[in-house]
């Protein structure tokens, strides 16, 4: 009768017999049910128009039509997605209807845009029999079709949704994964979790560990960037890795003494998702930072300037970048010197105008757009760029003041 009792345990649980009268396996919880996905893309709910959102105004008129909580809007690879808390939709830029959807009810996701916003990554923690795991799906902004699904087992600290989403590229994945009480950064293939490379922060701070406080991370279309703060050193230091290889790209070095975080990175690039929370130029000019940040290159790190800035009677009204004196910034804006230098013409220009402190007619019909019985300026250096377009800028930002 005891072995009887023992056998429908077994079978119940699925634990062998032997095992429960050794006393050593604790049955496991049942399986649990996995959360209802509903994913519908632009072909199932028979969208045909393209949808695409070629310039920021466009971007910026769309007013989502949907009952859905959303908690930001953003601008990827041409296209307008609604994050919300249970997943994302694309949202059509004439109507602000939806275009598609990938939601999980009931179930809290994390979402990021690898690659720049040339994808959208979701992922959501998923209750497993013995451990917890992490689903994540790579979505086509246009789309809204899978490009690519994974899972990534256990789910535990350094391996939780917004970790997997946050960083990376098309491919590969960046995470900080502990090891042995050390903190490392890793670069995972996307659909197999194969480690490509790996990179030893400590290796930055002259064999120091630096603290998870002293770390930044940020990913553009083709590098990831560490900002670290060398405590032992009294210094910081920014690099570019190569997204394939992990090689060092360029590093720059600053004086930190009594700085407390290591400067922030905002990447300034086409392809970088745009949302007045993230966008490097929304941030810079809008005082956050003071003149307490630097332009970097992304080709070398060099320091460089914008000739909006030698303009005085612009610097006076907009917090221009500091001098390069060796001392760590605040913050870096990364990107390719000529986008910019016209994009910061461009989005400064259009903060005067509404501002009062130059008018309007004081630019070139080239950069003047009308929208809804009213001129207004172009503020998008994919919509107006070239030397042409910068110098219309500059002229009419002379008559500031």
């Amino acid at each position: 009768m005891r072995k009887k009792n023992l056998a429908l345990i077994a079978g119940a649980s699925g634990v062998s017999v032997a095992a429960l009268v050794a006393g050593l396996v604790v049955v496991p919880r049942l399986s649990p049910e996995p959360p209802m996905i509903d994913h519908r893309t632009a072909d199932d709910l028979g969208v045909r128009a393209s949808g695409e959102v070629r310039y920021l105004r466009e971007f910026e008129d769309i007013e989502p039509n949907t009952d859905v909580e959303i908690t930001r809007l953003v601008w990827a690879r041409a296209s307008a997605v609604a994050v919300t808390p249970h997943g994302v939709t694309g949202v059509g830029p004439s109507d602000g209807e939806q275009r598609w959807h990938y939601l999980v009810p009931g179930t809290d996701v994390a979402v990021g845009f690898p690659g720049g916003g040339e994808y959208i990554a979701v992922a959501h923690t998923e209750e497993g029999l013995f451990e917890d795991q992490v689903n994540e799906v790579l979505l086509d902004p246009l789309t809204g079709e899978i490009e690519n699904r994974t899972v990534l087992s256990p789910a535990g600290e350094t391996t939780t949704p917004e970790d997997v989403v946050a960083h990376g590229s098309e491919h590969s994945r960046l995470l900080f994964l502990k090891e042995e009480g050390q903190t490392f950064l890793v670069a995972q293939r996307r659909q197999d979790q194969e480690e490509l490379w790996r990179l030893d922060p400590a290796d930055l701070c002259g064999g120091d560990p630096p603290s998870e406080d002293d770390v930044r991370l940020a990913s553009g279309s083709s590098n990831a960037y560490l900002s670290v703060l060398c405590h032992g050193q009294g210094a910081a230091r920014i690099a570019a890795l190569d997204f394939g290889t992990g090689d060092l790209v360029w590093e720059r070095e600053f004086t930190a003494e009594g700085l407390d975080s290591p400067p922030e990175l905002l990447l300034a690039d086409y392809g970088t998702d745009y949302g007045t929370d993230t966008d490097a130029y929304a941030r810079t000019l809008s005082g956050e930072f003071g003149s307490n940040y630097l332009y970097l290159s992304d080709k070398d790190g060099g320091t460089f300037g914008a000739d909006l800035w030698g303009i005085e009677a612009v610097a006076d009204v907009l917090p221009s970048p500091g001098e390069d004196t060796g001392e760590a910034p605040e913050a870096v804006v990364v990107g390719h010197p000529d986008t910019v230098n016209l994009t910061v013409a461009l989005r400064g220009a259009a903060l005067l105008v509404e501002t009062g402190a130059v008018g309007i007619d004081e630019f070139d019909d080239h950069l003047l757009y009308e929208d809804d019985e009213q001129i207004r300026l172009i503020r998008d250096s994919l919509e107006r760029s070239g030397v042409h377009s910068l110098n219309l800028v500059l002229d009419g930002l002379s008559h500031v003041g």
